[in-house]
């Protein structure tokens, strides 16, 4: 049981991880466009910070599939929304400097509880 808590735990930082990276990439770069496509895919994978998220997410993947085969959907998958729900918005916050407004936090503890209560 404790190995399965921490891989949803290395689960939930490596989404987290990757999510940031990617759009701290984006920002970096100047965001993502179709058009002109060639000069936008050229700065996308020659951005480490892209590149790293893209890594990152096959690790992600490989771990997913690890928890999944441990553990019934229903529960990876709800506890892996409700650690996700608030560290995406604290990562948002803290790293890349985005103002949250206080009705976002309470209802991300709304959310949370409503799908800690699914998950029973």
């Amino acid at each position: 049981m404790f190995a399965r808590i921490s891989f949803l735990l290395v689960l939930t930082l490596l989404v987290l991880t990757r999510q940031t990276m990617l759009e701290a990439g984006l920002n970096k770069i100047g965001g993502f466009d179709f058009s002109p496509l060639g000069e936008n895919l050229h700065a996308l994978f020659t951005s480490p910070l892209v590149l790293g998220a893209i890594a990152i997410g096959g690790v992600t993947a490989f771990t997913w599939y690890w928890l999944l085969s441990r553990l019934p959907s229903s529960v990876a998958a709800t506890s892996l929304g409700i650690m996700l729900v608030i560290e995406r918005m604290f990562a948002a916050w803290w790293f890349l400097g985005e103002t949250i407004p206080t009705t976002r936090w309470i209802g991300a503890v709304v959310a949370s509880v409503g799908i800690w209560l699914i998950s029973r």
